[in-house]
């Protein structure tokens, strides 16, 4: 399975081979810097699974995407990748809650160049050519990254 996110430096393309050094018999997994956690989402679950990471709005998402998936998809119901949605997200949208943080997170997340999340350099980067459409991405993955409910 994919990891919901674009995430600049992930290991979407090297997770394989490290993957291969992984032993399959392990009962934790733990990833203090999870990023785009390409490598946790690729991996058959264990018992004892902690992703960690910096970026609070990032641990954020995915507590949401583990607990409350049916209401980050409700959330990004009806959304479409395009500059002016962008705009408003990274310079008016105010969450209220945890949920709505995570849905700014992710629609940034999807539609920044290379998903980089620093507000500084969150550049619309969206393209149909190169990225999930987001309407299709919520579906796809968040319910599917849901069913992976060994984070902590």
């Amino acid at each position: 399975m994919n990891s919901p996110f674009r995430y600049a430096g992930g290991k979407f393309y090297a997770r394989r081979l490290i993957l291969e050094h992984i032993p399959p018999n392990h009962s934790y997994y733990i990833e203090p810097f999870a990023g785009g956690a390409s490598l946790f989402f690729a991996k058959p679950k264990v018992e004892n699974n902690c992703l960690n990471d910096v970026d609070h709005e990032l641990v954020n998402c995915l507590t949401i995407i583990r607990d409350k998936p049916e209401e980050l998809i409700k959330g990004l119901a009806g959304e479409s990748a395009t500059k002016e949605r962008h705009a408003y997200y990274k310079n008016e949208f105010q969450a209220g809650n945890d949920i709505e943080k995570a849905q700014r997170w992710f629609y940034l997340n999807r539609t920044s160049y290379s998903g980089i999340m620093n507000m500084q350099n969150c550049y619309w980067g969206y393209g149909d050519k190169y990225s999930m459409r987001p309407e299709n991405c919520r579906n796809e993955h968040i319910k599917n990254q849901a069913s992976s409910r060994g984070t902590s």
